[in-house]
């Protein structure tokens, strides 16, 4: 089951439920050229078409490059002691 909450709404239940939390950060990713070429695709065809085109041309399509995006994150929350 998957749930999608704002950093801000978790933080909110995670409080509103006697929990502090102590920590949060976005977390990045490793994707692949060839990936992030189709991803422009979604976006737009032809580009995506000529990005695609020109990574498999260059060889670099199996490259892995770090992206963060902010749209994965971790929280830290923890009971305060005697809770």
């Amino acid at each position: 089951h998957v749930e999608y909450f704002s950093r801000e709404m978790l933080k909110r239940l995670l409080v509103q439920n006697d929990l502090e939390v102590i920590w949060t950060g976005a977390e990045g990713r490793f994707l692949s050229l060839g990936y992030l070429a189709s991803r422009v695709a979604g976006l737009s065809r032809p580009l995506g078409g000529l990005v695609g085109s020109a990574t498999e041309r260059a060889g670099l399509s199996d490259i892995t490059v770090p992206v963060n995006f902010g749209d994965l994150f971790t929280v830290y929350a923890r009971r305060p002691a005697g809770s």
